[in-house]
């Protein structure tokens, strides 16, 4: 059983049309396809650690590493609606995505607007249990893209015995899902290669529950990659390879290092080399940006810089206006963010980068004691407010009835740092019981407000909850609530 990619008839239309329209014009030649290839939940440490082959390939063959790239949510649905829409978990909520019920269809995804310049456009990903916009999701009622990979994993998850590791289907048949999806690459990247096209392929299951299993494939990636440039995808393709976040739970998460893996997941691009002699300013600024902190809404407005290149090229204009036409108007989930192809300030702050307290990696904490008042005093604060969420729940959901009261069992650690003069903040981990749960927040304190804590951004969980949550559908909840029949 394989994907195939069909010539659909109104891709033939569109194809058509813009052919047509462009057909006196040769500067419509010099326009980007996009590529995404994403794996779940792989830190750009673990990347070097697992697949050390295909990171040296990257780096011989002349791909450009953003090394301070920061994660801006929990997990990979607000990490990249920030790339898709530029728009924060709050502004999807109150513009597209009012409650989980609600379709996804009507968010202002970036891939309609290649759409509507003449792009081919396709969405699809390894394993429907936990895909990005089903997974406690209504998902699309309508396929997003012009092609759509989902109804096939669905068919194919049904009709092909599956093997299950770490609780994921790994493979489908005698093929892996992440070798099926690069296969669909593969074949999309061919089928349209004389065309303009945007596609996001994103693989959930080699790294999510197993920060070692990426190793067993890495030779196989470092060949996707040859497969890209033998088949002349690299030489009109903008190719991003990228993660959403590091590990976010396990052994690793609960050290230091972990925290700060969680954070920065890793970030490859590919820029055709005309595209970089026609431009020799971007490539200069991409390997200035390399160790400088971005964030997945820079992403958005490089998307945006591109659409706007475009236009240029439409109009044969010398000038920047129809690029600043659509780049402009930035992202705005973080107004201040900016093209990759555009020099980032050394002392960007992650207030500038769109990225909460919470998420940032520009913060240096010092390890204290956990037998302090104060930080006693914090880590009952945080489990207050993991209650508070729960009882909340109690009175709109009757089944939230189920999850048992939470006790604290021990501050597992606290670091601090003095952000004012009237503030400091400090990260603390509590284990919580029953169900040992590990809740990590950072914590605010106020030495002049009566309100003494405050909780900035959300509270993680760092361990897997499994089936401790399983009385309960809400995605964010799930987190905090253990199951009384557990």
């Amino acid at each position: 059983m394989h994907a195939t990619v069909p010539m659909k008839p109104h891709v033939v239309t569109k194809l058509t049309a813009k052919q047509t329209l462009h057909k006196n014009n040769s500067e419509h030649r010099h326009r980007l396809s996009v590529l995404f290839i994403g794996l779940d939940s792989i830190s750009r440490l673990n990347l070097i650690r697992t697949m050390p082959k295909t990171v040296s390939h990257l780096h011989r063959t002349g791909w450009f590493e953003l090394r301070g790239y920061n994660k801006v949510g929990d997990n990979t649905f607000p990490n990249l609606m920030a790339i898709l829409t530029g728009l924060t978990l709050d502004q999807v909520k109150k513009t597209c995505w009012p409650n989980k019920e609600s379709e996804l269809d009507d968010c202002p995804y970036i891939w309609c607007d290649f759409s509507n310049q003449g792009y081919v456009t396709a969405f699809g990903e390894d394993i429907t249990k936990v895909s990005t916009f089903n997974y406690q999701k209504t998902g699309f009622i309508n396929p997003p893209t012009d092609y759509y990979l989902r109804p096939y994993m669905l068919a194919a998850e049904k009709k092909l015995q599956s093997k299950t590791r770490d609780q994921l289907d790994i493979c489908l048949g005698p093929t892996s899902t992440t070798e099926h999806l690069l296969r669909y690459a593969t074949d999309f990247a061919t089928t349209f290669r004389e065309a303009l096209y945007f596609a996001l392929l994103w693989i959930n299951n080699l790294g999510h529950n197993n920060h070692n299993t990426p190793a067993a494939m890495d030779f196989r990636f470092m060949q996707f990659f040859n497969e890209l440039a033998e088949i002349g995808t690299l030489n009109n393709t903008l190719v991003i390879f990228l993660s959403d976040h590091g590990m976010r739970f396990g052994k690793i998460r609960e050290t230091v290092i972990g925290w700060l893996e969680e954070r920065l997941p890793f970030f490859y691009i590919w820029i055709p080399l005309w595209f970089r002699q026609k431009y020799p300013e971007v490539a200069k600024n991409i390997v200035i940006n390399r160790d400088r902190l971005t964030s997945p809404y820079d992403v958005h407005v490089t998307l945006k810089d591109i659409l706007g290149r475009n236009q240029d090229s439409d109009t044969g204009e010398n000038s920047e206006n129809a690029k600043n036409a659509i780049s402009m108007n930035g992202s705005a989930g973080c107004p201040k963010c900016m093209s990759l192809f555009e020099k980032v300030s050394y002392n960007r702050t992650c207030d500038d980068a769109g990225i909460t307290p919470h998420w940032c990696t520009c913060n240096h904490y010092q390890t204290l004691s956990t037998t302090g008042d104060t930080v006693l005093a914090a880590a009952n604060f945080v489990l207050s407010e993991i209650q508070a969420r729960l009882r909340k729940a109690v009175t709109r959901i009757d089944k939230f009835k189920k999850c048992a009261d939470l006790r604290l069992n021990r501050l597992v650690n606290v670091r601090g740092r003095t952000h004012d003069s009237e503030h400091k903040d400090y990260v603390v981990l509590i284990e919580t019981v029953p169900g040992s749960a590990l809740f990590e927040a950072t914590v605010r304190e106020s030495t002049k407000n009566n309100d003494r804590f405050q909780i900035l951004g959300t509270v993680s969980r760092i361990n897997a909850y499994w089936s401790q949550s399983s009385c309960i559908n809400d995605l964010i909840l799930k987190m905090y609530c253990y199951c009384i029949n557990s």
